[in-house]
């Protein structure tokens, strides 16, 4: 437990109020925030992660059993490599990962085109489903009048051979949080 406040403490230097922290039992501990405004900004900015492992926030429930209580979700970053940058908003995310998962939260450098190596968000997961480290996901390009080159050739000013030219979008899981 001294490691979780540690982490927390520092993680979350954005809280105003003080935070308790009471063992539960079973390796559940219930956070006791000053104030509402601190609860929902600790909630709405995970996932977090202390040693490697998730740190899972759950609401709380009344008649909570420590002993018998399930994680139903897992809030975890999700990497889109060789995304073009016109595809980085959540919009769009949420329409390629569908198959996938669910979007929570998409990473501010993301939406601020602040880095150009991958787009990450956050995704939700269900723990008791096998969850693929790495997917493949076929996006077809566009022009700028919004043409695919597949139906380009229909166009008065392409030309005949042009050829339709796809990309493949790696979707991955970071490293550190994949589940095992």
């Amino acid at each position: 437990m001294p490691v979780i406040i540690h982490r927390t403490c520092n993680e979350w230097n954005f809280v105003k109020g003080h935070t308790e922290y009471i063992e539960m039992g079973n390796c559940w501990i219930l956070l006791r925030f000053a104030n509402a405004q601190d609860k929902m900004l600790v909630f709405n900015r995970r996932p977090y992660f202390i040693n490697g492992l998730n740190f899972v926030l759950k609401p709380w429930v009344p008649f909570f059993d420590p002993f018998f209580a399930d994680i139903e979700r897992l809030d975890l970053w999700v990497r889109i490599s060789r995304l073009p940058w016109e595809l980085w908003d959540k919009q769009t995310n949420s329409e390629l990962l569908t198959p996938i998962s669910v979007i929570t939260r998409v990473d501010q450098n993301t939406l601020l085109h602040l880095k150009g190596k991958f787009a990450q968000v956050v995704c939700e997961f269900c723990p008791k489903l096998p969850v693929a480290k790495k997917v493949e996901v076929l996006v077809e390009r566009v022009d700028a009048q919004g043409m695919s080159p597949a139906n380009r050739t229909h166009h008065p000013f392409s030309s005949v051979n042009s050829n339709p030219i796809d990309t493949w979008v790696i979707v991955t899981l970071k490293k550190k949080n994949a589940c095992s």
